[in-house]
């Protein structure tokens, strides 16, 4: 049978801060990602350095993450190695890209119409 016991209130403070610290920690990643994403938009390509001690899949899926917080979703291009390569693609992928352009360079020719008359 299990034995069941009350923890004491330094017990209870030690297990809280602990917990705690990994929270802030987690965030504190989630911002960087989300500083290392910043300058990046759709189809522009990017790479990451990996350093001996990282995790692929721990670095692709903490950037697959901060790009949807940016609206954004990664390619991901297969590479050896301590390198993660991507492509940067809208939301919507790169249809959504093209009727953007093709809408701003609409809008450009009829600016330029305006103009002209």
């Amino acid at each position: 049978m299990p034995t069941v016991r009350k923890l004491t209130a330094e017990e209870v403070e030690a297990l809280e801060a602990r917990s705690n610290k990994g929270a802030r920690t987690r965030a504190e990643i989630a911002q960087q990602y989300d500083q290392f994403l910043i300058e990046f938009e759709p189809n522009a390509h990017g790479e990451v350095q990996l350093d001996q001690g990282d995790n692929k899949l721990n670095i692709r899926n903490r950037l697959r993450a901060a790009a949807e917080r940016r609206g954004l979703k990664l390619e991901f291009i297969r590479t050896n190695g301590l390198v993660v390569r991507f492509k940067v693609r809208s939301e919507g992928g790169d249809e959504a890209t093209e009727v953007f352009v093709a809408a701003h360079e609409e809008q450009e020719e009829t600016e330029e119409l305006a103009v002209a008359a």
